[in-house]
């Protein structure tokens, strides 16, 4: 499977592969070309439309992962997933409304499926999925309910 990877930074991008890689129980080949470049959670969403764009125009891209940091962004809920619910500062929904955007736009090719996409928030960051198993006190759960008492673990 030919994979794109878009993060916050090549460390994470490359380590969101060896994840992917161990999901699927298989090896995935990133696309051909220049890497997919950004730097912090702005540039990701900046870069997302040109990027999903690119991808599908102009490479054999499978599929397109996208994975950034909450930090303190509301953690996505499922209530977020209703109709017309989508919760303004919630980097998941976010990033869901532009990949909806740009993939309801994109002109049929040719024998051409439309990219699988899959969007993941590490809440609060992608370290704390390093430490998942390791640490219980590191979990979005913990997290989300500091976030709303004031207290950051």
């Amino acid at each position: 499977m030919t994979l794109a990877v878009l993060s916050e930074s090549q460390a994470d991008e490359a380590a969101i592969r060896i994840l992917i890689n161990g999901i699927l129980g298989r090896e995935t080949h990133p696309v051909a070309g220049p890497p997919l470049r950004s730097r912090g959670w702005p540039s990701v969403l900046n870069v997302l439309p040109s990027v999903l764009k690119h991808l599908y125009y102009r490479t054999d891209a499978e599929a397109f992962v996208v994975v950034v940091d909450s930090n303190t962004s509301p953690v996505h809920q499922i209530e977020h997933n209703l109709p017309a619910a989508a919760l303004e500062g919630c980097r998941l929904c976010q990033l869901q409304q532009a990949i909806e955007q740009v993939q309801a736009q994109l002109a049929q090719v040719h024998d051409r499926p439309r990219i699988k996409t899959a969007v993941g928030l590490a809440v609060p960051a992608i370290e704390a999925w390093y430490l998942c198993g390791r640490d219980a006190n590191v979990s979005e759960t913990i997290w989300a309910s500091g976030l709303q008492s004031g207290a950051l673990p």
